[in-house]
């Protein structure tokens, strides 16, 4: 298998994917409804907020998992390339799109590992459209059809069978107007509001990838890609920072933007060929509403690096200061080359005693990466270059290399912070090579190395957070390749391994993540006082933590029949609403989302039902988890959907969801008219008789 990295803007894609010679192959594809919480056969959404490689546990748990359809009708004959190999014309045309955004790393299959692939019909996962596997069974494409207009609306690429990267027709007018990296790829999100295949606005960027994309547009002599990561005017002015640091930020911005191309000519460390490495920075703060006259709470990041490497050598680069915009990070500085013994300017905006003065970096910080370091870091490239095209045990050899070569940065290390950030980058690396079957050594090589950090005394969250991930890519092998017999018992193995990892780091910081776990497996096997016991010590023993706020909602949400709850957000309209409003009427709140289409189905049953008993005290509030308001609106638009939507920011890590624990969708409450629950948690097929008894109860 081939790794490929797009470097060139693709726009013959858009066009050539749409072309219905192959799109209309395909047979028009249902989706399957949601059946009741007993069955096996449930049908259910899940978007967790802890680590995405256990989510696959509790798909399988709630049975999605099934034969694979093989509806994909290949219609064209297959050809016989010079090679003599012979595959249909179908799936070299699947295999020949590129994503329209540059710098994507996926899998493109060699002439003779094509000759195993094939294509079906993701009717298995609810969809029109066709999904492209390898011949190991891993997936390599998705092209999908999301509003059944005979159309491709989204076009997904895999690295190692985990989506990295997708092309968004979000209007449905057959060219992609967004973005969006994701899996092991990152988090960045961007909008391309006429259609040129250049980013307008980052919708999510994490602070790590905005020092990629500084980077990047250096390297490139890019102004306009350095531009769209600065603060706007009316950017800053939306953020409340009160008089002064308004006026600060805004100087810092048009300065930046005025001396970039200047900065760009005059620095000797990144050219053509130089690429990110490494991000540095302590930790963010915030900066707390009326403070200095801000009216808002400022989530910043100040002294932000980057490592940069050129060939053989590493350089750093200060970035400045990050403020967070929504789910973007922005920057407000022009960056410097970091050198020795010369002061930067732009180290701290905010947590600088002075705004005026702003002195050198930390001595801690500057000197984080000395002479070893930059070895460590040569061969660290050498290797991940190695690693692009490499396979079977030569590249589980180089999975080992890269751990060592890790662990030796930490040990060099001059930090505490810097030492703990490899130590866990090499844990998560490592994890991840071993749950894709790239490196079968790596379970038995995190052992070995969480004993020896043991044994050194190394700071104990480090030491759990390797045990964690090891843990977690062990059971999730485990579970997904266990049979049905052997399901429950492996499952009840992983518990008791989860319950083993919190009693031994009772502090550590996965211990959340892993109460989560448990409560949601107790959650799904209805078994409601353990999962209420476990969302109650997440939301008392951990209530720093950003799980604390959803599972006090789970177990609200559980124990809630009966009971009057209190629940309220905003409409689609910008309106307050709250369920107290409600008060005399039987309401059905269902918890949805665009990308869920068991919910989609859902709003077909509502909506008869919503007619059916419109004359009986009957209301409806729907309750989007979207990321973009956008998708929600033009599917409200499309599907003319009649009732109050809510909808804020922050999807299913948003108020909305965590006011009530929803971690799966879709989630159905019916509540009577005197405020008080009546059902926690409806299916489709349960609702006629639920509401007909409420609307009948006086």
């Amino acid at each position: 298998m081939t790794t490929i990295r797009t470097n060139v803007l693709s726009s013959r894609n858009q066009e050539e994917i749409h072309s219905e010679s192959l799109w209309l192959n395909l047979p028009k594809v249902g989706t399957a409804n949601p059946k009741s919480k007993k069955d096996p056969g449930s049908f259910i959404c899940f978007r967790f907020t802890f680590p995405v490689f256990l989510a696959g546990l509790f798909v399988v748990m709630a049975g999605v998992g099934g034969p694979l359809s093989t509806g994909f009708s290949q219609q064209k004959k297959s050809s016989t390339d010079p090679t003599g190999s012979t595959v249909s014309n179908d799936l070299k045309r699947a295999l020949s799109f590129e994503p329209i955004q540059r710098d994507v790393v996926y899998d493109i299959p060699t002439a003779e590992e094509m000759q195993n692939c094939k294509i079906e019909s993701a009717e298995k996962i609810g969809q029109r459209g066709f999904l492209v596997y390898d011949g190991n069974g891993r997936l390599l494409r998705a092209y999908l059809d999301t509003n059944n207009d005979r159309k491709p609306d989204q076009w997904s690429y895999y690295r190692d069978g985990i989506e990295v990267y997708r092309d968004i027709d979000s209007d449905f007018d057959e060219k992609a107007d967004q973005y969006r990296w994701m899996g092991t790829a990152g988090t960045r999100w961007g909008d391309d509001k006429n259609q040129d295949g250049i980013i307008d606005r980052w919708k999510v960027i994490s602070p790590e990838e905005v020092t990629m994309e500084v980077v990047a547009a250096i390297r490139d002599k890019d102004p306009k890609r350095f531009n769209l990561l600065l603060l706007s005017e009316v950017e800053i002015k939306s953020l409340g920072l009160g008089s002064d640091f308004e006026a600060e930020v805004l100087k810092r911005t048009q300065q930046a933007r005025v001396d970039f191309v200047k900065f760009v000519q005059s620095q000797t460390l990144v050219d053509s060929q130089s690429s990110w490495m490494h991000f540095g920075g302590i930790k963010p703060g915030v900066i707390p509403a009326n403070t200095h006259g801000s009216t808002k709470d400022v989530m910043i990041y100040d002294s932000v690096q980057a490592v940069v490497n050129t060939g053989s050598k590493h350089g750093q680069l200060a970035i400045g200061t990050l403020i967070k915009l929504g789910d973007a990070w922005k920057v407000i500085d022009l960056p410097e080359v970091i050198q020795d013994g010369v002061a930067i300017s732009n180290g701290g905006a905010f947590f600088n005693a002075s705004m005026t003065t702003v002195g050198p970096l930390n001595t801690e910080v500057n000197n984080a990466f000395d002479s070893a370091s930059q070895t460590l870091f040569s061969k660290y490239a050498e290797l991940e270059e190695k690693m692009g095209t490499a396979t079977g045990r030569d590249l589980a050899s180089l999975h080992q290399q890269r751990a060592e070569t890790l662990l030796k940065l930490s040990e060099a290390a001059s930090n505490a912070q810097d030492r703990s950030n490899w130590i866990r980058q090499m844990a998560d690396d490592v994890s991840g090579a071993f749950q894709n079957d790239e490196f079968p050594q790596g379970f038995e090589f995190l052992k070995q190395t969480a004993i020896q950090l043991e044994q050194q005394q190394a700071d104990i969250q480090d030491i759990a957070h390797i045990q964690y991930r090891g843990m977690a890519a062990f059971f999730t092998k485990k579970l997904t390749s266990a049979s049905n017999d052997d399901f429950q018992d492996v499952e009840k193995e992983f518990n008791n391994a989860l319950e083993a990892f919190i009693k031994k780091y009772p502090k550590a910081s996965h211990v959340p993540d892993a109460m989560l776990q448990l409560a949601l497996s107790a959650e799904f096997k209805e078994n409601i006082d353990q999962a209420s016991n476990w969302y109650e010590k997440i939301a008392t023993e951990f209530s720093s933590s950003p799980l604390a706020r959803k599972a006090a909602g789970a177990k609200r949400r559980l124990t809630s029949e009966g009971k009057e709850i209190a629940f309220s957000g905003k409409t689609t309209r910008g309106d307050a609403w709250s369920l107290s409003r409600e008060r005399g009427r039987v309401v059905l709140i269902h918890f949805w989302a665009t990308w869920c289409e068991p919910c989609k189905e859902d709003m077909k049953t509502i909506k008869r039902l919503a007619s059916k008993y419109q004359n009986n005290n009957f209301t409806v509030i729907g309750v989007s988890v979207d990321d973009s308001p956008t998708e929600l609106q033009q599917y409200l638009r499309t599907e003319q959907i009649p009732w109050t939507q809510l909808h804020e920011e922050g999807g299913m890590d948003g108020p909305l969801a965590e006011q009530l624990g929803i971690a799966t969708l879709p989630t159905m409450l019916l509540i009577d008219k005197n405020g008080k629950v009546i059902h926690r948690n409806l299916m489709s097929s349960e609702l006629d008789r639920a509401i007909q008894r409420a609307t009948r109860d006086e």
